[in-house]
C-alpha cells in the first residue's frame, strides 16, 4: 500500500449559462476610479477649509495686535495733562506702537468736547493696512476748568 497513491479527484468546472456573467470577487476598475474621485474631492474640500481657517487666524492676530496698540495708546493719552489734549492726524505705526512710515497700522487720536465742559471725549482708532476692521476705543477724560 505504500506504493499506491490515492486516485485524484477531478473537480468539475462550473458551467455558466450563456448570456450571464460569472460572479467574481474583488473590485472593478470603475469602482476604484469612483473611490479615487470621491477621495480627491474630500481632500480638496479639506484643503479649502484649511486655507479659510488660516486666513481667519491671520485676521484675528492682526486685530488682536491693533487692539493692544489702541489700549496702550489710550492709557498713554490718559496719563497726559488733560488741558493739553488735542486731536492728532493719522500716524503710521508698527507692531510696537512706534511711529514708522512703513508700519502696518494707522492710528488716529480724536479729542472732542462734550456737553459737560469738564469732560472731553478721547477716541483712539487703530486700523490695519490689510483692511481688517478698525479698533476704536474711547473714554472720557476730566479736564478741570480754569
Amino acid at each position: 500500500m505504500a506504493g499506491r497513491s490515492r486516485p485524484r479527484r477531478r473537480i468539475a468546472a462550473r458551467r455558466v449559462p450563456p448570456g450571464t456573467h460569472a460572479r467574481r470577487d474583488g473590485f472593478t476598475l470603475i469602482s476604484v476610479i469612483i473611490a479615487m474621485m470621491l477621495l480627491s474631492v474630500g481632500v480638496l474640500a479639506l484643503a479649502g477649509a484649511t486655507q479659510v481657517s488660516m486666513g481667519a487666524v491671520n485676521s484675528e492676530n492682526t486685530r488682536n495686535v491693533a487692539l493692544q496698540l489702541a489700549r496702550s495708546y489710550l492709557e498713554q493719552v490718559r496719563g497726559r495733562d488733560a488741558a493739553l489734549l488735542v486731536t492728532e492726524p493719522d500716524t503710521r505705526i508698527d507692531e510696537t506702537g512706534a511711529a514708522n512710515a512703513a508700519g502696518r497700522f494707522r492710528r488716529t487720536l480724536t479729542v472732542e468736547a462734550t456737553a459737560d465742559s469738564a469732560l472731553v471725549r478721547v477716541r483712539v482708532n487703530v486700523s490695519a493696512q490689510s483692511g481688517a476692521w478698525p479698533v476704536v476705543m474711547e473714554t472720557l477724560v476730566f479736564r478741570p476748568t480754569p
